[in-house]
């Protein structure tokens, strides 16, 4: 995705990952390449999102709200299959910002 809208020209771009799909030095690595994501990361179109493992149990925020609050902020344009349903009720922007640019 990063790739793709990198190579139409366009610079601001992120994608957000939760963490534990970066894998540590205690947990099997779910990524593949996960040098991949620590060069996205790098070069800043990469934003992990917290997570953590307790009791061997993993456990996540809900991702959307920091693309939404993201979104917001910039004033981006957001890529997903998701439609953010569940947060309109939440925050009257987050569905302003989701007719508007999804």
């Amino acid at each position: 995705m990063v790739n793709h809208f990198r190579d139409r020209g366009h610079k601001d771009i992120r994608a957000f990952v939760p963490r534990f799909r970066r894998g540590d030095s205690d947990k099997n690595c779910p990524t593949k390449d996960p040098e991949i994501l620590d060069k996205l990361e790098q070069e800043g179109f990469l934003t992990y999102t917290p997570s953590r493992f307790v009791d061997n149990k993993l456990i996540l925020p809900y991702d959307d709200r920091f693309i939404l609050k993201t979104a917001l902020h910039y004033d981006a344009v957001i890529i997903s299959n998701d439609n953010y349903r569940d947060l309109w009720r939440e925050n009257p922007d987050y569905k302003k910002l989701v007719e508007k640019k999804y």
